[in-house]
């Protein structure tokens, strides 16, 4: 739910945009989560994967969100939501053991 409103956020999606583009991008995530599932001792071969997953799904996001700049803002905004969750982890992580 938080990614979905920070994505949302991040790219000024309309209401039409928000309802083509999430079936589509849960489709996507679940093929990047099961390929992590698979790869789990191989981060060479996940990555690979990773990025055929983001070829294939390009096209769809293009038509839904009318253009190359924003798909890439697409794939920006997933990989900043993941930045800001692992240094929340951090913290909380770093409070838990006596930390600043």
């Amino acid at each position: 739910m938080l990614k979905t409103a920070y994505t949302t956020n991040q790219l000024n999606l309309t209401q039409k945009e928000e309802q083509k583009l999430w079936p589509v991008y849960n489709s996507y995530f679940a093929e990047i989560k099961q390929s992590r599932l698979s790869n789990l001792n191989d981060e060479v071969a996940y990555e690979e994967k990773v990025v055929e997953i983001r070829k294939k799904y390009k096209g769809d996001f293009k038509r839904i969100l009318f253009g190359d700049d924003r798909v890439n803002r697409l794939f920006i905004a997933e990989k900043n939501f993941h930045d800001l969750l692992s240094r929340e982890q951090q913290r909380r992580n770093g409070k838990r053991q006596g930390g600043p």
